[in-house]
Parts: structure tokens; C-alpha cells; sequence
């Protein structure tokens, strides 16, 4: 394109405008952000009481928030262990529950 040389600040301005709004390129999370992600991730909650011994892949599990517990990627790779206790129905999966 051709632009004239008292134009040539202005193009520039408006580039550097568009650089400012785009901010940075590593997004750098702060910490309240950090402990809000938690509160919007989902964790494997029973959706049934369990016993011991009982293979989690039998397991009736919903996913829903907060994200404390076993997460739904986690879980897939889960599925062949076993409930180390009986826990009640509402319980929030983590590993320590599973051997």
C-alpha cells in the first residue's frame, strides 16, 4: 500500500494501539484467579453409596462442581481400582479413596 509520509505517524500510533490491545502473549494467572479455577472445575462425586472392595468402574459417578476432588480426565484412567473403604453417597472422589 502507498502512504503518504505525514500519514506514516498516524499508521504507526494505530499499530501500537493494536499491539497495547492485544496485550501479552503469556497470560499469567493471578492469584485469586487461581483459586476461583477450582470453584469452575468439576470433580467424580458418587452418585450412590459405595463398599468396600467395590471396582469404581460399577460405580454410579456424576461430575459436577467444585473441582477438589478427581477430575473427569483423571478418572478415565482410573476405572480398574477399587474403593479402599465403604463411602457414603455426595462424597467427593480423590485418589486416597482408591487402591
Amino acid at each position: 500500500m502507498s502512504i503518504e509520509p505525514h500519514e506514516m505517524k498516524k499508521f504507526v500510533n494505530t499499530i501500537r494501539d493494536v499491539e497495547q490491545a492485544m496485550g501479552e502473549p503469556r497470560r499469567i494467572m493471578t492469584d485469586q484467579e487461581k483459586a476461583n479455577r477450582l470453584n469452575i472445575r468439576r470433580s467424580a462425586i458418587l452418585d450412590e453409596a459405595v463398599s468396600e472392595g467395590q471396582k469404581l468402574s460399577s460405580a454410579k459417578i456424576k461430575f459436577k462442581r467444585p473441582g477438589y476432588g478427581i477430575a473427569p480426565d483423571q478418572y478415565e484412567n482410573m476405572t480398574n481400582m477399587y474403593f479402599n473403604k465403604a463411602l457414603p453417597k455426595g462424597h467427593v472422589l480423590s485418589v486416597k479413596d482408591l487402591s
